[in-house]
């Protein structure tokens, strides 16, 4: 695997919802419907995106997820769109 499909890439929602619109990135729909799901349960999406893994989505008030949402904040850079 290349460097570049392991990095993890951190997107604002605008950014996915832009992708959404492209249709050029397989699962962005399916992301944009879980931090959809997830704000409106009141919880705090954080949408992650890796070539390797594709989006991957966490509550960030969800105890259960806190460790892995800072795993993933500290290692991502900023979605370059």
């Amino acid at each position: 695997m290349s460097k570049r499909g392991a990095q993890i890439f951190g997107l604002t929602e605008p950014q996915l919802h832009r992708l959404v619109g492209h249709g050029t990135y397989p699962g962005a729909q399916a992301a944009w419907n879980r931090a959809d799901e997830i704000r409106n349960k009141g919880g705090a999406p954080v949408i992650y995106y890796s070539e390797h893994n594709g989006f991957t989505v966490i509550d960030e008030k969800d105890a259960s997820d806190f460790q892995r949402a800072r795993s993933f904040a500290r290692t991502s850079k900023p979605f370059p769109l």
